[in-house]
């Protein structure tokens, strides 16, 4: 398969992912703050859906023979690595009460936390083959 079906497939169903997420409301960073403080269960609701939905759609994919569930690849976890992604991702998700999908939700809002937290993933992507080295030593 070429890469051009899966992008052609990939960026509406992105595009239509964004909106529902925004016209929930998980642009928001208060939204988010507050399932992280147990007020607001939004997140979960909308969460649930999602992985219900991915869940249906690879199950209908694979029975119609479209994709195969055999060839979703399920990568070795190590779980050093886990850990030290984990701190990472948990310390920017408390501070800006984003996370990745959120914050490209809030920054195409034009709010200014989501654009901060687009820059912060950018840096991060950025700098971490610049700190592997170091990393690699940890992790290992």
């Amino acid at each position: 398969m070429t890469a051009l079906p899966i992008i052609a497939t990939a960026v509406p169903v992105g595009i239509a992912f964004g909106v529902v997420l925004e016209r929930a409301g998980l642009g928001d960073a208060r939204v988010i703050r507050g399932q992280l403080v147990g007020r607001d269960f939004t997140v979960v609701v909308v969460m649930f859906g999602a992985i219900v939905t991915a869940m249906l759609g690879m199950l209908w994919m694979d029975a119609l023979g479209l994709v195969p569930a055999i060839t979703v690849a399920t990568p070795p976890t190590d779980l050093a690595a886990q850990a030290v992604g984990a701190i990472i991702f948990g310390g920017g998700f408390g501070i800006a009460a984003l996370c990745p999908g959120t914050a490209c939700v809030a920054a195409a809002s034009g709010r200014r936390d989501g654009v901060a937290a687009v820059a912060g993933v950018f840096a991060g992507t950025l700098l971490t083959p610049l700190a592997w080295p170091s990393l690699g030593r940890v992790v290992a």
